[in-house]
């Protein structure tokens, strides 16, 4: 487990963005980045990050969620043309990084975040854990041998997230303007 140093908070908005999206704004406090994509058909994700130093100098250890969220919006008044930011008991995270020596013991077996995360500005968490889901069934299917079935999917699937983490960390690094 390793905790990056940056912030970040989970918002929805209607306005619909289409692909993946990185947005960047300078404010007085520091730089801001969002990474918003489209949820549904009326919704959008929108996820804000920013470094440590930004997030102090911003106040938000003092703001309420109300508060936080209507400086936000203000931040990225320009992207979301009109919408409001939309918020679900949103708080402030740093991104935890999880990855595992052992994928299972005896018929015991990790998937997805438990097993693995990849940070959200790849936008696959949700795949890779429905992508192990189903590498775990086919190696089941077709090996009978539990221990052999578990090793035979975490032969597959490992190189697999290995090259998803190895992705996001380019993206992170190149994002943790002050680590």
């Amino acid at each position: 487990l390793s905790t990056r140093p940056n912030k970040y908070i989970w918002y929805g908005t209607n306005h619909l963005f289409h692909g993946l999206t990185l947005t960047f704004r300078e404010t007085p406090a520091g730089v801001f980045a969002a990474h918003s994509y489209k949820f549904d058909k009326t919704t959008s994700t929108f996820i804000v990050e920013c470094d440590p130093q930004t997030w102090q100098q911003a106040g938000f250890a003092e703001m309420s969620e109300e508060d936080t969220l209507r400086y936000l919006a203000g931040v990225f008044a320009p992207d979301l043309d009109g919408q409001p930011l939309l918020s679900n008991n949103s708080k402030w995270l740093n991104f935890l990084l999880v990855k595992n020596a052992r994928w299972s013991f005896e018929n015991v077996v990790l998937l997805g975040d438990a097993l693995h995360t990849a940070h959200f500005s790849i936008g696959s968490g949700t795949k890779l854990a429905m992508e192990d889901a189903i590498a775990l069934k086919q190696s089941c299917d077709e090996i009978s041998d539990v221990a052999a079935a578990l090793r035979r999917f975490e032969e597959v699937r490992k190189p697999v997230i290995e090259d998803y983490q190895a992705a996001a960390r380019v993206c992170v690094d190149d994002e943790e303007w002050a680590s």
